[in-house]
């Protein structure tokens, strides 16, 4: 056999091996992403719809939201805590409770609706209002979400004001120090309902 020959069917292996190579870590890549995702379920919070239904009992069905307290009222139930718990988590408890009552009786739990949290964004941005936070975010990137500050606006004078149930806090955001890389522990996660103030 040709030398060159001998070298194109040599280079023609190593390749082959290179590309299998990739795809088995393209494969154990894709493994942990789909794995990763698994873990991470939706949890349910305050405004989202659930329809639950029990088999063969029309009068067991029902659309019910999540209130503000985070729990949801259902026959033979009562209340229960639905909000930080994924729809499995709420079809399992609500049919060991049910089983009390109705024995071996499948629960069927549905999210039909998600209330994603909000936060209100006013003052001297670009393009203020209500924004959806669909993951969480944080103040740097809630003002991104509204365009960034306009050129007017009192840069070290951000106010971000929460609602608590028995309280408003209200923190200081200085966007200078953030933007430089001080005082990073300021560009808090924002919950729901929360409002930035930009003067």
């Amino acid at each position: 056999m040709p030398k060159i020959e001998h070298l194109r069917i040599r280079e023609e292996r190593r390749m082959k091996r290179i590309l299998f190579v990739m795809y088995l870590f393209g494969m154990l890549f894709c493994s942990l992403a789909w794995a990763d995702n698994e873990n991470q379920q939706y949890l349910l919070s305050p405004g989202d719809m659930l329809e639950i239904s029990v088999w063969n009992d029309e009068s067991l069905y029902r659309e019910v939201m999540i209130r503000p307290d985070g729990r949801i009222s259902f026959p033979l139930i009562g209340d229960m805590v639905a909000a930080g718990k994924t729809v499995e988590n709420v079809r399992i408890e609500m049919e060991e409770s049910i089983d009390k009552y109705v024995p071996g009786t499948p629960v069927t739990v549905i999210l039909n609706y998600i209330s994603y949290p909000v936060v209100y964004i006013v003052g001297k941005v670009v393009n203020p209002g209500l924004y959806l936070m669909e993951k969480d975010t944080t103040v740097i990137q809630a003002l991104a979400m509204a365009g960034g500050l306009n050129p007017f606006a009192s840069r070290n004078n951000i106010l971000i004001i929460r609602q608590n149930s028995k309280e408003q806090q209200m923190f200081n955001f200085r966007y200078t120090d953030v933007e430089n890389g001080r005082s990073l522990e300021r560009n808090i996660a924002l919950k729901d309902g929360d409002t930035i103030v930009v003067p």
